[in-house]
């Protein structure tokens, strides 16, 4: 524990203890001491007046009491607000960061329109974002993306792919058909 915890704490149980002190017995102390009033004897309270004014006593204990109170939750309400917005921001941070990291990764896809898609992701998040410093950051990353050089796949594979797709094609057609496929 901090040491101004267990300072706030004692005088938190101090203050307790004052207050519950002053609600018994303590009340004719205060009356007597505090404010000055002469109890018993010629010239003091005595049966209802003292009554009386002992629960005046006790009224204004539990009034301030009751404001001290208030001040220990509104402080507590705004410090939990506090820690709330914190959390927030960061997870706000934490979901900006796996949508770039996302749509970076789409960046060094093998099929081109995931690759279309991730510049477009990249395009959105900078422009969702007020951060200055991620505007530049998704704009250096596209610029070095269109920089990158590109190498097309060579002709001779190409025309490998397609055939092998023609052939996947025909003996899905020959199946359905009822005939078996002639090897290759």
């Amino acid at each position: 524990m901090k040491p101004v915890s267990i300072v706030v704490a004692a005088a938190g149980v101090a203050l307790v203890a004052g207050i519950v002190w002053v609600l018994g017995p303590g009340a004719r102390w205060v009356l007597e001491h505090i404010d000055g009033v002469a109890i018993g004897g010629l010239a003091g309270l005595a049966g209802k007046d003292l009554a009386a004014a002992l629960d005046a006593v006790r009224g204004r204990v539990l009034a301030v009491a009751t404001g001290l109170a208030a001040l220990v939750a509104v402080y507590y309400t705004a410090r939990n607000a506090d820690t709330a917005r914190r959390t927030f921001q960061l997870g706000e941070r934490g979901h900006v960061t796996d949508r770039y990291g996302k749509a970076v990764e789409q960046l060094g896809s093998a099929q081109a329109p995931v690759r279309l898609g991730g510049l477009y992701a990249l395009d959105q998040l900078g422009q969702d974002n007020p951060s200055p410093a991620l505007r530049q950051t998704i704009v250096d990353v596209i610029c070095a993306y269109l920089r990158m050089p590109y190498t097309p796949p060579a002709e001779q594979e190409r025309h490998e792919k397609i055939r092998a797709t023609q052939r996947a094609a025909r003996a899905r057609r020959l199946l359905r058909r009822g005939s078996r496929p002639r090897p290759a």
